[in-house]
């Protein structure tokens, strides 16, 4: 049963439709992906798994790609990489569609490994293993639908959105006792049963849990593409997974020897 199980768990999902990702010799990759995705190097990662199958990946946009793909866009198929990850699996899909955003192909991988740096580079090496070798094809058989304003606008968001976000900087207690943003949210007080902490709200999806006998906070908690998980950054540097359960704040901190220490900080 168990082995059973660890092949369901390595394995990839495979949605394919109509024209094949196996007809184009050329894919473009976009140089940034949303959030957790654009992390971990995953983009490189991406591009080496793509040549290695035998596909020509440009990252240039797309007034800058050669004249012979300008003049034929249709030629090229777009792949992303979203993060489909649920509280305790990391998953990513792989998705390629043709010039007309219709889906090509989804391949999906799940990672066993629960740490964001390990889990999603395994789980988006699983879901290359689905995709085909580059065969083209000399008759691809799709014209570009000129009327493609709400793809343009989309891209340009998504650019608005990776240049805004920038890495967390590093709060000590006197700044966020100085802060208007923790002055006006009430803390709330946690406990493991070892100390007790203060849950002060940094807004943008952050917040910290502060001991008195501290400088430093003790955690700090920033959002994940999945709601309700979170990356944690412990006061002694190392890197955490928290989240909400019945009320109380769980850290799942990592050990050497592959298991996880469990901390529950229950509200007082």
């Amino acid at each position: 049963m168990k082995k059973l199980l660890s092949i369901f768990l390595i394995s990839s999902v495979v949605t394919a439709y109509g024209q094949k990702i196996s007809d184009f010799q050329y894919i473009y990759v976009p140089k940034t992906f949303e959030k957790e995705m654009n992390k971990y190097d995953l983009n490189k990662q991406l591009v080496k798994g793509l040549e290695s199958k035998n596909y020509k990946v440009i990252q240039e946009e797309k007034e800058d790609w050669p004249a012979e793909l300008s003049q034929n866009r249709c030629s090229v198929a777009r792949a992303n990489l979203l993060d489909n990850s649920s509280m305790f699996r990391n998953r990513v899909i792989v998705k390629f569609s043709d010039c007309n955003d219709k889906v090509l192909l989804e391949s999906k991988g799940m990672s066993m490994q629960k740490e964001f740096e390990t889990g999603f580079p395994d789980a988006l090496e699983i879901s290359l293993r689905s995709v085909p070798v580059s065969n083209p094809s000399q008759t691809i058989s799709i014209v570009e639908n000129t009327k493609k304003p709400k793809e343009e606008v989309v891209a340009k968001v998504e650019k608005v959105k990776t240049t805004e976000t920038a890495s967390a900087p590093v709060v000590t207690i006197s700044e966020v006792s100085s802060s208007p943003i923790a002055t006006t949210n009430k803390a709330e007080v946690f406990s493991n049963g070892k100390i007790s902490v203060q849950k002060i709200n940094m807004g943008s999806g952050q917040f910290i849990l502060a001991s008195g006998s501290s400088s430093s906070p003790y955690a700090v908690f920033t959002e994940t593409s999945k709601q309700g998980v979170y990356r944690v950054k412990m006061e002694n540097g190392a890197t955490a997974l928290g989240y909400a359960e019945n009320g109380s704040l769980i850290i799942e901190i990592p050990q050497a020897n592959d298991t996880y220490q469990k901390e529950v900080f229950q509200k007082k």
